[in-house]
């Protein structure tokens, strides 16, 4: 199956309302883990509950987030000068702090 169990389909009486649902264990949340590439996949397979995951996952997305902003900062430092790259960097940060708050 192509979801590996994860999602199911209820067939009504009426076959135009079927309803999907999605399975909502720890097993199946650590099945769709696992499809993840193999860093986040070890981290959220470690986590025993579905916010554990959620809060793993997260912090491991925000660090390759912030290591990549960050090189990506310091190489438009060497190609576009200090100022400009101050500004642009002045802007990630607050619309960062946007999204965070």
């Amino acid at each position: 199956e192509r979801f590996g169990g994860v999602l199911s389909l209820n067939h009504q009486s009426d076959p135009y309302a079927a309803t999907c649902e999605q399975d909502q264990s720890i097993e199946a949340l650590q099945s769709l883990t696992s499809s993840l590439p193999r860093s986040l996949a070890l981290r959220g397979m470690e986590a025993h509950s579905r916010v554990e995951v959620r809060r793993v996952l997260a912090d491991a997305l925000d660090r390759i987030v912030f290591r990549s902003s960050r090189q990506q900062s310091m190489k438009g430092i060497a190609t576009a000068g200090a100022l400009k790259s101050a500004k642009y960097t002045a802007g990630k940060v607050r619309k960062w702090a946007t999204a965070i708050a």
